[in-house]
């Protein structure tokens, strides 16, 4: 998730935990705890590309590291407020609240994270919530202003709110997996009356919410690309749209640690395509995370993956960088028009949402 919600959600273990001992300082302490795990980036300066993809949400959201942690950082805090009588136990068990709650939630969204390291570097994901959601943050940010500032003083109200935020909290999150459960019967059936006999299936919320979803499904040489929000009408035409995987560009390429590290990453999620004029280099696409709605020259929409990779190779050296913006022909993403679309298709409207070119089909002026 988002660091704003990693640094809350700490905060709120510091404020339940803490906070009786040491007041606001414990919100203070949880917001650092609940953050620490993905400093992991630090190491980003040292890293190429492909090592980057792979550090991430690595070791440090480990279900190993999480005691290891708990234990050495428990015992610093309770040396650091032992005239509060902040006691070892409960430091140590604040910490591994505070860290194993930023590394449990890392789990519900699409990115993947290997808490299985450093004995299978196996990336896991519930794909039940977007990175970010302000369904789930804004309240609970709003349990922390009341509980640290407006309710500082007053115990009973101050315990209220602990309970009221935590319990929404564990309702959405409960409610993005009956949704999850809803969206895939539905994507189901529509696979089916397309006449799809699929390899896999997968699903994901769109951006910012639970309400609308995106389901993918992979047979031989394609994916098929379908929305669904639970405000649609019952009447709705569903599009799909095929993609073909484009497998048969990848071969030069499989040597590179560069392309082992996006086919790890992706776990077959992915589009190749080449371009023209640019014989090596490679383009993958990760289809399994939803797809940004650019504008070209001319005003016309383009579909552009949300991660895109470009791997060159230049004799026997690879080299594997990001090119969100490929030409001059690709202008910014409207953020506005963007969410007013968004916005619209979760509320069941955009009957054109899957109209528009996707980058691979682009073709040059």
């Amino acid at each position: 998730m988002d660091s704003i919600t990693q640094a809350a959600l700490g905060a709120l273990c510091g404020e339940i935990l803490l906070s009786k001992k040491i007041g606001a300082k414990g919100a203070l302490w949880g917001a650092l705890f609940g953050t620490i795990p993905d400093l992991d980036i630090i190491a980003f300066f040292w890293l190429d590309a492909a090592e980057q993809l792979r550090s991430h949400r690595g070791l440090s959201h480990s279900l190993f590291i999480m005691p290891i942690a708990s234990v050495i950082f428990g015992w610093i805090l309770s040396k650091i407020h032992s005239k509060k009588k902040v006691s070892f136990k409960l430091a140590m068990g604040f910490v591994f609240a505070a860290w194993s709650t930023h590394v449990l939630i890392d789990c519900f969204n699409t990115y993947g994270t290997q808490i299985f390291e450093p004995f299978s570097d196996y990336r896991f994901s519930m794909n039940v919530m977007f990175i970010i959601d302000p369904f789930f943050t804004v309240p609970m940010i709003l349990g922390l202003i009341f509980s640290v500032i407006l309710f500082r003083n007053k115990r009973k109200l101050r315990v209220f709110t602990h309970w009221v935020t935590a319990i929404w909290l564990c309702l959405y999150f409960i409610a993005s997996i009956t949704l999850k459960v809803i969206a895939d019967r539905h994507f189901a059936e529509q696979f089916h009356n397309y006449g799809v006999t699929p390899i896999r299936t997968m699903s994901a919320p769109t951006p910012l919410n639970i309400f609308a979803w995106r389901g993918v499904a992979q047979d031989a040489d394609r994916f098929y690309v379908t929305y669904w929000s639970i405000f649609d009408s019952k009447t709705r035409v569903y599009d799909i749209e095929e993609i073909k995987t484009g497998r048969h560009h990848e071969r030069k390429f499989y040597a590179s640690k560069e392309f082992r590290s996006i086919q790890w990453f992706s776990r077959g999620w992915r589009k190749s395509y080449v371009v023209e004029g640019e014989p090596n280099s490679l383009y993958i696409a990760l289809v399994k995370i939803g797809e940004m709605r650019v504008a070209d020259s001319d005003g016309n929409q383009l579909f552009m993956p949300s991660f895109l990779w470009k791997i060159e190779k230049d004799g026997e050296n690879y080299q594997l960088t990001r090119p969100y913006k490929m030409s001059k022909d690709f202008t910014k993403n409207d953020i506005g028009n963007t969410l007013k679309n968004l916005t619209s298709r979760v509320a069941g409207g955009e009957p054109k949402w899957m109209e528009g070119t996707w980058i691979w089909d682009k073709k040059k002026k």
